[in-house]
């Protein structure tokens, strides 16, 4: 056995199923859960030191945290997929409250003109989705490619 063998069949780390998917009940739960918990470290960190940090660090570390926590629910979250598909639902809610919603906010009124925050609340909060749907369907038609062409594309 190689030692990755080994280490992957280790007990307590918990093994892959199938196929992590993103809409497993209580992957997207603690995901969104987790994400609240990031977007309020991402508008913190912008509001009292004025900075946007690395939200893929920020994610990883709550993610990992997160399933190293000694209960049966979070054993799952051992799979480095499920890992990585919280940290990415942290680092975009983490980044998305920090720059693209806090900002629009703050710019209003540090020209002196609070009477356009709402608007640039509201065009930022537009943006976000209109971003998101976009990546949605850009991930769905990846994925739906067939692997003959997936394959020749990476090459380049």
């Amino acid at each position: 056995m190689t030692p990755m063998q080994t280490e992957l069949n280790a007990p307590g780390v918990a093994q892959p199923a199938a196929r992590s998917r993103f809409m497993e009940p209580v992957l997207l739960l603690v995901s969104v859960a987790l994400s609240v918990f990031g977007a309020m470290i991402g508008m913190q960190l912008i509001v009292s030191l004025g900075i946007s940090a690395n939200t893929s660090i920020i994610g990883a570390l709550i993610a990992i945290v997160f399933s190293r926590i000694p209960l049966e629910v979070t054993r799952r979250f051992r799979v480095l997929e499920r890992q990585n598909l919280v940290q990415t639902a942290i680092s975009s809610a983490t980044f998305g409250a920090a720059n693209s919603l806090m900002i629009p906010i703050g710019v209003p009124y540090a020209m002196g003109m609070p009477e356009l925050a709402t608007p640039m609340l509201i065009g930022a909060v537009i943006a976000m989705f209109v971003d998101g749907a976009c990546c949605t369907s850009c991930s769905a038609a990846r994925s739906s490619r067939p692997r003959h062409l997936a394959r020749r594309h990476r090459h380049r």
